[in-house]
């Protein structure tokens, strides 16, 4: 199974980012014990062990180093953490120094991911990171200088005005570096952030969506190229060996215990999710209860709707076989007229155990999982 730790402090909030998370860290040591008072609470699945830990945020790279191997050795204590596992940490390049990423090492964690989201100076300022491109490129080296062979980075594309030539630039710098994963966001104005609010106001153009279709093909076809393969629509790695674990563990609906405020968790078929509110999180565990708003079995409807949208975006594709065993009946029968549309479109591909969608299909992600889901 997998573990996830939302650590919710940032030094500043950016101004795209819909994720829970607050610019105050006054309460990182309330919030440290807590973490470590809910993992006590939840219950432990029979038989599992840890195979993933995964810091996220927020920017779990301000957590000193001992605040992380705590969680680390408590992670274990309760779940027990499996030999060869991956423990991934996200870091902000503005927040780390060359001693503190080896003592992040030390304290176990061997995968680093920091979220770099650009290497030029507007398109940072743009999306109101707190980094400059000298501390992106000064963090990535002493990653690499701490002992990390496994580190990746992220980055945002579908800017405003951005284009194939400067997003193609972007790239290029990016591979410079030789990242083992590259984690490729399309840009998502969300509607509760400065960007959203500035859309609405009129401040802001939204992208172009031609331009953004031709950005994530362009995309896709590149990395292959470039000898990243996409293995999710969104998600790069150098060899199977560096693709994200974790990650595939929610597209392939693994169980995921999720701890900290608004945490999300699963064991089928119940989804639940914390409470996106620091102090009602921690007053909650102190009194010695889970702090859960939302607890959700997943009907036989809901289930096929996440096993489009999951299935779909990754290029495995959906598994055929698990889906007739898990609903009975055969796929191939039951979607027969849509899997014949798409194929001629040239959009699906499908053999007798699994359905994946093209690059073009990729580019029509949501309108195919769509189609899908209400037929």
């Amino acid at each position: 199974m997998g573990v996830y730790i939302h650590v919710p402090f940032c030094k500043s909030r950016c101004r795209y980012c819909d994720f829970y998370s607050t610019a105050s860290l006054q309460a990182m040591d309330d919030w440290s014990q807590a973490i470590l008072d809910e993992i006590s609470l939840m219950e432990k699945p029979k038989g599992k062990g840890v195979d993933t830990l995964y810091f996220g945020g927020g920017t779990p790279s301000l957590l000193d180093a001992d605040v992380i191997g705590r969680i680390v050795d408590a992670v274990d204590s309760r779940y027990g953490i499996r030999q060869g596992a991956e423990i991934t940490l996200e870091a902000n390049p503005g927040s780390v120094s060359p001693h503190k990423l080896m003592e992040f090492r030390h304290a176990g964690v061997n995968r680093l991911h920091f979220g770099i989201q650009s290497l030029d100076e507007q398109e940072l300022c743009f999306l109101g990171r707190s980094h400059s491109v000298k501390e992106a490129l000064d963090a990535w080296d002493a990653g690499r200088r701490a002992g990390f062979f496994n580190m990746g980075l992220d980055l945002i594309y579908g800017l405003p005005g951005q284009g194939r030539v400067f997003w193609e630039s972007g790239l290029k710098k990016a591979l410079s570096l030789g990242p083992d994963h590259l984690s490729l966001y399309m840009l998502s104005i969300e509607s509760d952030t400065p960007m959203g609010r500035d859309l609405e106001a009129g401040v802001l153009s939204a992208p172009d969506e031609s331009m953004v279709a031709d950005l994530l093909r362009f995309t896709l076809y590149y990395m292959d190229a470039a000898g990243y393969p996409w293995y999710e629509v969104s998600s790069f790695a150098r060899g199977e060996e560096f693709q994200s674990r974790h990650n595939l563990g929610y597209w392939e609906k693994k169980i995921c215990l999720g701890f900290g405020p608004g945490a999300h968790s699963y064991i089928h078929p119940l989804r639940w999710s914390n409470a996106p509110d620091l102090a009602f999180y921690i007053n909650s565990v102190r009194q010695k209860q889970l702090p859960r708003i939302l607890e959700e079995p997943l009907t036989r409807d809901g289930e096929q709707i996440e096993g489009f949208y999951l299935g779909f975006r990754t290029r495995k594709g959906l598994d055929i076989q698990a889906w007739d065993t898990a609903f009975g009946g055969s796929f191939h029968t039951e979607y027969g007229g849509l899997l014949d549309y798409y194929e001629q479109k040239g959009f699906l591909i499908c053999d007798s155990r699994f359905c994946r969608l093209t690059v073009e299909g990729m580019v029509f992600l949501d309108a195919v999982t769509a189609a899908f889901c209400c037929s």
